[in-house]
């Protein structure tokens, strides 16, 4: 049993206009959900109002309720809860978090624990490994460290006026570098199983090439829905400055 949080599995069906939420050995299908969204108007209305609806929900009714919600609190995830895997690798066309598929739940120690095999969920290993040889697999990287940076600044590093300027400062250097640790990580499990793979650049890679035909401009998302307030904002150049030289 996984006791140190409670791992799900939420499968988006947007021909079907549902939402499948998989957890302990309950289902949840949420109906009629709406992703037919005007992303560029959204992206839009975000520039000029940070407090806007956040722009990668799906939505189940004009009032802007929601579909994304967890349906769930807390609970537990059971030992066999791998046997559910079947579910994501057949009805989804993108796993966008393969990782729980191979036992790997932690989030700032993934990178070594993708090195070490050091799983946290029970799972059926070679079944998983059978079904990503016969997907396509891509490992997403950053080129422009210095972008990569200022992003988390602005939102991955969890801005919180509780803690020091210091300790949100060095550990958002600490979590920008174990991002950076991922995608070779990634990389050297899949050749030490025989995975098959290929490498994307987020910064200069060509998005119809692994899919996509609706392309929006390359980082037209950038500044909006930052979570840190403007004063802390003005700061963040110099930080990422600081950053690069000590991690070039």
């Amino acid at each position: 049993m996984n006791k140190t949080r409670l791992f799900a599995t939420v499968v988006m069906q947007p021909k079907l206009k549902q939402i499948t939420w998989y957890w302990e050995d309950k289902t949840k299908v949420i109906s009629n959900v709406d992703f037919d969204l005007d992303f560029q108007s959204i992206i839009n209305e975000q520039k000029e109002n940070t407090h806007s609806t956040h722009w990668l929900t799906a939505r189940t009714d004009c009032n802007g309720n929601f579909s994304y919600n967890p349906p769930f609190t807390s609970g537990h995830t059971p030992e066999d809860f791998y046997k559910t895997f079947y579910r994501t690798f057949h009805k989804s066309d993108w796993i966008l978090d393969p990782n729980p598929l191979l036992g790997f739940l932690r989030k700032f120690e993934l990178p070594d624990d993708i090195d070490n095999d050091n799983r946290q969920l029970k799972i059926d290993f070679d079944y998983s490994i059978k079904k990503l040889k016969e997907r396509r697999n891509i490992i997403v990287y950053k080129e422009d460290i210095r972008h990569m940076a200022t992003q988390w600044f602005y939102g991955g590093g969890r801005y919180n006026k509780n803690i020091s300027e210091h300790e949100f400062v060095t550990t958002t250097y600490d979590r920008i570098n174990i991002a950076r640790k991922y995608p070779p990580a990634a990389k050297n499990f899949l050749i030490r199983n025989d995975v098959p793979y290929e490498m994307f650049s987020l910064d200069t890679g060509d998005y119809r090439t692994i899919g996509f035909d609706k392309l929006f401009p390359r980082r037209c998302t950038d500044d909006i829905d930052t979570l840190i307030p403007m004063h802390v904002k003005k700061k963040v150049g110099k930080w990422v400055d600081d950053y690069m030289l000590l991690y070039p």
